[in-house]
């Protein structure tokens, strides 16, 4: 699908490159000629929708997404459907929380505004009667503004086996509840302060889903008061790990130095002896 699709144009938009691809479908950059605005293109094939039986599933949400607005929840601006495919017209964004966690862990602050502004757009849903199901690092972006956005909810309820962030329900088989979101964000939470804790944490992950926060919004204010410890790598802050290579280092050297200058010393008494 990736390469053949180059060059198509989706509602006025024409696919010059692909930016993103999983099993489910590719997102393109497409660009507006007349506009000369750039957007991101979601393509997903029927026939991908078909065999997990989600077709109806998939279009009836995505129609649902347009009408729902919310700051942090990114739009769809367009959704168009032929023979073969299914798209859906995005605002290009700069990056996914994904990549940014493949480079490092985040501050505590840093996570605490992303948590406090995912959690925002949780609640709306929730209270919308959606749940979104695919809470993970792929499905949350920042813009060129540094505006945080959660994307593709409640796309479908099938068992994800390679999302490591989904609920103990949702591995079980079952289709998951709002608890089930805040799990998702509970181990995404975690997994931003790498080595460091935070007490607020172990609710949000718990095992049983009654024993989770009541909305994501709880969870949110609970981590903003919470205090964040480092671990064994201090790793809510990478600083500090190279500031102690950077001391065993000079240590090094010094240690180096006065071992030369002694043998300098032993050498000059030894000479005038």
């Amino acid at each position: 699908m990736p390469s053949q699709l180059i060059g198509k144009t989706v509602c006025g938009y024409k696919l010059n490159e692909l930016i993103g691809e999983s099993k489910f479908g590719a997102v393109y950059r497409g660009h507006d000629k007349k506009s000369g605005r750039d957007a991101a293109i979601k393509v997903v094939a029927k026939s991908v929708l078909d065999e997990a039986g989600i077709r109806s599933r998939f279009i009836s949400t995505a129609r649902a997404w347009l009408n729902l607005q919310h700051a942090a929840l990114l739009p769809i601006e367009h959704f168009k459907e032929d023979e073969n495919y299914v798209y859906l017209v995005m605002p290009l964004m700069q990056e996914s929380l994904a990549a940014a966690l493949k480079r490092d862990t985040f501050s505590a602050e840093e996570t605490k505004r992303v948590v406090s502004v995912i959690a925002e757009a949780l609640d709306f849903l929730h209270a919308q009667g959606f749940v979104h199901r695919g809470v993970k690092p792929n499905n949350i972006f920042v813009n060129s503004e540094g505006n945080i956005f959660l994307a593709d909810f409640g796309i479908a309820k099938w068992i994800d086996l390679e999302n490591q962030y989904a609920s103990p329900e949702q591995r079980r088989g079952e289709s998951g509840d709002y608890c089930s979101d805040i799990y998702s964000l509970g181990a995404i939470t975690q997994q931003m302060l790498g080595d460091a804790t935070a007490a607020a944490i172990s609710e949000a992950i718990a095992p049983n889903a009654d024993d989770r926060y009541q909305s994501a919004g709880e969870f949110a204010r609970a981590l903003e008061t919470s205090t964040i410890r480092s671990g064994a790598r201090g790793a809510a802050s990478p600083a500090p790990a190279r500031w102690v290579w950077g001391v065993l280092i000079t240590c090094l050297v010094l240690v180096c130095v006065f071992a030369i200058a002694a043998i300098v010393i032993l050498y000059l008494i030894t000479q005038s002896s």
